[in-house]
């Protein structure tokens, strides 16, 4: 891990949960401060208070979208100085250009989201030393994501976005099931439900935490 990472920030503003804590935690294992903030009028109070070094944002958000973010910051001679990169539903050139004339470094389409590439973009802006092709990668294939959800439907909508990905899945309809997985697999992450039958989200939270091999 880079020393140097530790005293570089990034904040991301970004309202889906899965995507929001993919991203969260590719960002913090690698080393960097993360903050993460639901919606732009948090996201733009958490900017001014903790002066990131990068920020990743989203443009559909609840309270004051991605638009109304970057015009904010386009006001405030401080804040502009900070890169931003765009993670968006979309990539359609209206938008592309209206957010490049609002002072956005680069883009990212959620269709074609990786961990790995939200991670490239990073280093391109915080540490251009470490942008190389050369550069060893954890493949999606060797990643290994536990999806603990009760609900069938919901199960099928996040596994089927993430097998496409080639991530590796691990399923628990419940909290028992949950930590018997954990008993032979550590994940890189959960994804985990609160409301289950018999034991709950929390505290199968609870159970993991107390856990040493987990933290």
């Amino acid at each position: 891990m880079d020393q140097k990472n530790k005293a570089q920030k990034i904040l991301v503003i970004e309202d889906e949960q899965i995507l929001g804590e993919l991203i969260f935690n590719k960002l913090r294992a690698e080393g960097y401060e993360v903050f993460w903030e639901l919606d732009g009028e948090n996201g733009i109070q958490k900017m001014r208070a903790a002066l990131p070094d990068l920020v990743l944002l989203d443009l559909g958000m609840p309270k004051k979208n991605g638009y109304e973010v970057l015009e904010e910051i386009e006001k405030d001679d401080v804040l502009k100085k900070i890169p931003v990169v765009i993670v968006s539903n979309s990539g359609q050139p209206l938008e592309l250009t209206r957010v490049l004339k609002l002072g956005v470094k680069d883009y990212i389409v959620k269709a074609e989201f990786s961990p790995d590439e939200v991670l490239k973009k990073v280093h391109k802006y915080l540490d251009p030393g470490q942008v190389t092709d050369a550069d060893p990668k954890k493949s999606t294939s060797d990643i290994k994501i536990l999806v603990v959800e009760d609900d069938s439907f919901l199960y099928s909508l996040i596994a089927e976005r993430f097998v496409k990905e080639g991530y590796k899945i691990l399923t628990a309809m419940d909290g028992a099931q949950t930590l018997k997985v954990l008993e032979t697999e550590i994940p890189d992450l959960i994804l985990l439900d609160i409301i289950m039958p018999g034991m709950n989200g929390f505290e199968v939270l609870k159970k993991v935490k107390s856990d040493p091999k987990y933290n």
